[in-house]
């Protein structure tokens, strides 16, 4: 194949102009180019740290305390129920079965207890001040016994 020849006008228009080519860059520059990656290298990696360190807490110290571990009809107990329970019942040594068995009636009553023929609903601004009047009972009768 024969040799084109270029035209002698090669001239390129006046819209594609080239571009002023890069200075060089100075050592300065370069030097805060570094420091900039490398700080923000080091924040991604701090916020991947700090991000894994609370997930990791949260499924191995909280999520194990939701499980459900009790299912009566619609109510549930989790586990974190359960301990907080036989914390407050340390002054009676119970086994765990037992205790058990004491929320599932309790969960059984409660539903039971708001059905026809009892239809007994008892609020927590009732409950308040008749366990006021039983401790001050309790005080009195200890008091002159």
């Amino acid at each position: 194949m024969p040799k084109q020849n270029k035209p002698a006008n090669s001239k390129k228009p006046a819209d594609e102009k080239e571009l002023p080519k890069k200075l060089p860059e100075t050592k300065e520059a370069r030097q805060r180019r570094r420091r900039t990656n490398a700080i923000i290298t080091a924040s991604t990696i701090l916020a991947f740290i700090i991000i894994f360190s609370v997930g990791g807490w949260y499924w191995v110290y909280q999520v194990p305390l939701k499980a459900p571990i009790i299912r009566v009809n619609d109510q549930t107990v989790s586990v974190e129920y359960l301990l907080n329970l036989c914390l407050m019942n340390s002054s009676a040594p119970t086994d765990t079965m037992s205790m058990i068995q004491s929320i599932i009636d309790d969960l059984v009553v409660e539903q039971v207890a708001s059905q026809p023929p009892y239809n007994i609903h008892i609020t927590e601004a009732q409950i308040g001040p008749g366990i006021a009047r039983r401790s001050q009972f309790i005080l009195l009768r200890d008091r002159y016994d």
